[in-house]
């Protein structure tokens, strides 16, 4: 799952701001916003100060033996 989103000024996603830009499997994209909006971030830096950023992020869902894993 490829998500893009933007990261705050404290490094946390804004949840409105999630958007799927491609999944394998739709079942997959619920599990890849929950650990986006679980994840603080380093914000980005401009000036020497934090600022809002979008950004992309892959999240890769592996299945093995019945059991899944993100990565």
């Amino acid at each position: 799952v490829v998500l893009e989103a933007v990261v705050d000024t404290t490094g946390r996603v804004l949840a409105p701001s999630i958007l799927i830009v491609s999944a394998t499997h739709p079942g997959f994209v619920a599990a890849a916003r929950q650990a986006v909006l679980a994840t603080l971030f380093r914000p980005a830096m401009a000036a020497g100060k934090p600022v809002p950023m979008l950004v992309r992020i892959p999240y890769e869902f592996t299945i093995r033996n019945g059991m899944g894993r993100a990565r």
